[in-house]
């Protein structure tokens, strides 16, 4: 690295050009697309998937913050809204949240629900 820059620094300016090169710029767009928007693309595909694979009796985590189950999905009257979901926070208390699907951060399924659905 050092013995690039002294032998830029020693170059006479008319040799350099003038400091851009286009192949670099192609470079760095490339690595841009491969680093930053096909992960970013695919993180959003997976996250639509889960939202969309949402039921009742799942239990999922809201913004990071609340754990419930699933008691109820209700679907949009049109397609400018979203689906709701009526989330049981608590179940000695019977307290109840109704919430946008898009507001799940994380579903966790349950293992007992799966293998009964299997036998």
């Amino acid at each position: 690295m050092l013995a690039v820059l002294t032998m830029l620094a020693q170059a006479d300016p008319a040799q350099r050009g003038l400091g851009i090169d286009p192949i670099m710029i192609g470079i760095i767009a490339l690595s841009f697309v491969f680093f930053i928007f096909l992960p970013m693309r695919r993180d959003r595909k997976q996250r639509m998937e889960m939202v969309s694979s949402i039921e009742r009796g799942d239990r999922v985590v809201l913004n990071n913050t609340f754990v419930g189950i699933v008691d109820k999905v209700v679907k949009a009257d049109s397609k400018d809204f979203e689906d709701e979901l009526l989330v049981r926070i608590d179940e000695n208390s019977n307290v109840k949240m109704r919430v946008l699907r898009s507001s799940v951060t994380r579903v966790i399924k349950d293992t007992k629900k799966e293998s009964k659905e299997d036998a």
